[in-house]
């Protein structure tokens, strides 16, 4: 892919910070979001812990807005000024918009159904408001609304993937000329007793901490929050002076039919995504200073990926892996673009994040996942990739920009 798109602005809400200083903290020293369920109830349930974002985050508006809107709105706003671009002096038809959520407002639909099957009435205002935040491209639309932009908009939905794929429709978006400025990312709020109990019955929700490639693993614990990045031409970005995070050198998609939840230990869809990436970006994997990976802690998701993450990389010492998961907890559709913008923050503060919780390797790891402490290293070149139910693949790979 030839490619001058660029990074110039990001946005967080996350378990372990909601602006992008306290997370780049976070993620140098390791620091967990994990902890007791506090937004609500967990009487009758299982699954007791999860990683969840500061309350003060939620706005008064609570009722209209669904928290996925509001996470996604706040980081929007947060991408934008980071940017450091005017929002009096754009051209509102030429910004688009490519953010989603995985599910959308599932806290709005899980209360209007409690309502429901409690006898209660919903007036048809309510209803109206539920819909209003109920979709997943509803956070786009409120952002529009918010920036008022006017210019084109997708919603890519790929389950655990839907962050990058997000962030990929919107480079193209900007490859094929149909914007100038693009803002990008995903959001999640799926800390429901529905969301909770479905994954404690499929065996995929950790009964402790997140702990990817570890012998004890036992599953994911669930993230909220969103990742909203700003893309924009690197003619634009250098005509104004922006301050360029990384170039976005490779962008892929691909998908294993296999079976809605397990990915084809006999295939190698994913080695084939990273080798499409590393010739778009016309590099070897061994070029590759940092991959972010998914890295969920379940005990099959973790053994498909290091199949496949050997077979590419066991011979590249110089390259290092790290999930952040167990720090930020599996943030389902918004994990993409949160581990995109740790990618940028690695490339501009040389350092790779660590893989928390790590008591005992798994044997079959042949890579360095940079086990419990952050790694100073000088990063030009990082990869980032997510995977999802149905199975969904996407990622990139980023170079590194002049960003201060």
């Amino acid at each position: 892919m030839k490619s001058n798109i660029v990074i110039t602005g990001i946005g967080v809400v996350s378990p372990i910070g909601s602006e992008k200083i306290k997370f780049l903290k976070s993620l140098q020293e390791g620091w967990s979001g994990w902890g007791p369920i506090g937004q609500m109830d967990t009487q009758g349930l299982v699954v007791k812990h999860a990683c969840e974002v500061d309350p003060q985050i939620l706005r008064t508006r609570a009722s209209v807005m669904d928290p996925f809107v509001q996470y996604a709105l706040n980081a929007a706003h947060q991408a934008v000024k980071d940017a450091r671009i005017s929002l009096e002096r754009w051209d509102r038809h030429r910004v688009g918009l490519a953010v989603s959520s995985s599910k959308g407002g599932v806290k709005t639909f899980e209360h209007a159904f409690h309502s429901l099957t409690q006898g209660k009435k919903i007036s048809m205002m309510q209803a109206a408001k539920a819909y209003a935040s109920l979709a997943p491209n509803m956070a786009a639309q409120w952002i529009a609304r918010q920036l008022h932009v006017r210019g084109p908009a997708v919603c890519p939905v790929a389950a655990c993937a839907t962050g990058v794929h997000a962030i990929i429709a919107g480079v193209n978006m900007l490859i094929d000329g149909r914007a100038d400025y693009c803002l990008v990312g995903a959001s999640d709020a799926s800390l429901t007793k529905t969301m909770l109990a479905g994954y404690q019955r499929m065996g995929v929700y950790a009964t402790n901490r997140l702990r990817p490639y570890c012998q004890t693993r036992t599953g994911f614990v669930i993230g909220e929050g969103s990742g909203i990045l700003m893309l924009e031409t690197e003619e634009t970005a250098k005509a104004r002076g922006a301050h360029i995070y990384a170039y976005v050198r490779a962008a892929h998609w691909a998908a294993d039919a296999f079976h809605p939840i397990h990915f084809n230990f006999n295939g190698q869809t994913l080695i084939n995504m990273i080798e499409t990436l590393c010739q778009q970006a016309n590099l070897k994997a061994s070029e590759l200073d940092y991959v972010n990976t998914h890295g969920t802690g379940t005990p099959e998701g973790d053994r498909y990926e290091l199949d496949q993450l050997n077979r590419v990389f066991a011979n590249h010492s110089q390259t290092q892996f790290s999930s952040i998961k167990a720090m930020t907890g599996h943030m389902l559709g918004a994990s993409g673009a949160i581990e995109t913008i740790a990618s940028c923050l690695a490339i501009r503060h040389g350092f790779v994040p660590p893989t928390m919780h790590i008591e005992k390797l798994e044997p079959n790891c042949h890579i360095n996942v940079t086990p419990n402490k952050s790694n100073a290293k000088d990063i030009r070149y990082a990869m980032t990739y997510s995977m999802g139910f149905g199975g969904h693949i996407g990622g990139l790979i980023l170079e590194r920009g002049d960003a201060v």
